[in-house]
């Protein structure tokens, strides 16, 4: 039987801490809770992490260059925002824009998408071309 190296288990451990951790952590839930291995649970875990699925993927690549990005969470809030007070009922009595009439669906979300990518370019174009730090110019 070969002796086990200390120091290779050390530096496997550290490596895969979170792992490590995540492995754990699912399993004493599992054993809790044994739904919660459930195609239906993991599809809602799923559903509900949807969108900080796809901000983590947006920052995830700024991130992997060596940039950072502070307006991501500003951005979807803003965006979110801006989109529900151009989708209020006709009949509500305190509308944000009362002479605004009904707007079809996809007004709105073309709306935020589109100041969302313009707030997106000044950040980009302040970070490349004036040489502002990333910290500074998504502030």
């Amino acid at each position: 039987m070969s002796r086990i190296d200390l120091s290779k288990v050390k530096n496997f451990v550290s490596t895969n801490a979170i792992y490590i951790v995540l492995v754990v952590l699912v399993s004493v839930i599992a054993f809790v809770d044994p739904r919660f291995l459930s195609i239906v649970c993991l599809r809602d875990i799923l559903i509900q992490s949807a969108t900080r699925i796809i901000i983590a993927l947006g920052v995830f690549f700024i991130i992997l260059t060596g940039g950072t990005d502070l307006s991501a969470g500003r951005m979807v809030g803003f965006a979110a925002v801006l989109s529900a007070s151009m989708l209020q009922a006709p009949d509500y009595l305190r509308r944000f824009y009362p002479d605004l009439p009904q707007l079809p669906l996809w007004i709105p979300i073309l709306l935020a998408i589109v100041v969302g990518l313009l707030v997106g370019l000044g950040n980009g174009f302040s970070v490349a071309r004036l040489n502002v730090p990333p910290f500074i110019a998504t502030l």
